[in-house]
């Protein structure tokens, strides 16, 4: 399995790479969806989800993580929203479209985000799933 580097998100000292699976990267290319849209907001992936994982009792991050992280897009579905359910013949169940992942480093969390949208069907909503974990040198 392949992995493609999407970018990276500095913040100081600290420095996030960010990834997806060749599977979700090919589902994403149909929907002709920008990869670099993935890439957060610094001060927000930083602060409000990264730190909220890896800070000790008074908010500060934790050594043990180290400054150098990764994160990895490696399942795709749509939304749950985007099912008929009153069509008694639609299935309410998600198809994810999924990599197995093998982490290298500590392991931090698991994500699930919702892309709200794509260039070829505006009110696509789809679930996509990372794992972020500290960088092995």
């Amino acid at each position: 399995m392949k992995i493609y580097k999407i970018g990276e998100v500095n913040y100081g000292e600290f420095k996030t790479e960010f990834k997806i699976t060749e599977k979700v990267k090919k589902y994403l290319d149909k929907e002709d969806y920008a990869l670099a849209s993935l890439l957060p907001n610094g001060w927000e992936w930083y602060e409000v989800e990264l730190f909220e994982n890896i800070s000790d009792d008074k908010g500060i991050p934790e050594k043990k993580y180290g400054k150098n992280f990764e994160v990895i897009y490696y399942a795709i579905a749509e939304a749950l929203e985007n099912f008929d359910w009153d069509n008694e013949n639609s299935k309410h169940q998600q198809k994810w479209v999924s990599n197995e992942i093998k982490i290298k480093g500590k392991f931090i969390s698991d994500t699930t985000t919702t892309i709200n949208g794509t260039p070829k069907n505006r009110n696509k909503e789809l679930e996509i799933r990372y794992s972020t974990y500290t960088k092995n040198k």
